[in-house]
């Protein structure tokens, strides 16, 4: 499954879960966009490769579920970037990596703005 298939797949599952206000108080949804490194890559294993590209683009969705005002749910799904060690004797190197995270949260309210928040997942 293509990464823009993956990423089609979580949002319909988001907007399923968001069509109507009773389901939207006890859902949540997350969505990352950055810059992801993989800085060995170019100098400490491939130091002599031509077009070394060591920085990709990264996306993360998210999608939670409070079950009590202590204890939720996380599903997560990212794309998190490609790394191209170019060509070294006629060969190209190149990575990719992709994760998917299910964790359990709690949350412990100190006071009525403030709230100790904690994440276990695999």
């Amino acid at each position: 499954m293509t990464i823009t298939r993956k990423l089609a797949a979580i949002a319909g599952v988001l907007s399923a879960c968001m069509a109507t206000p009773a389901v939207a108080a006890y859902y949540y949804a997350a969505i990352d966009f950055g810059l992801s490194r993989a800085s060995d890559v170019c100098g400490e294993y491939l130091p002599l490769a031509s077009k070394c590209k060591d920085s990709s683009f990264l996306t993360r969705a998210t999608l939670g579920r409070q079950f009590s005002p202590e204890l939720g749910a996380e599903v997560s799904y990212g794309a998190l970037g490609k790394a191209s060690g170019g060509t070294l004797g006629g060969s190209t190197y190149d990575w990719q990596l992709s994760a998917l995270q299910i964790s359990g949260t709690a949350s412990f309210s100190i006071s009525d703005d403030v709230s100790l928040i904690g994440k276990v997942g695999l």
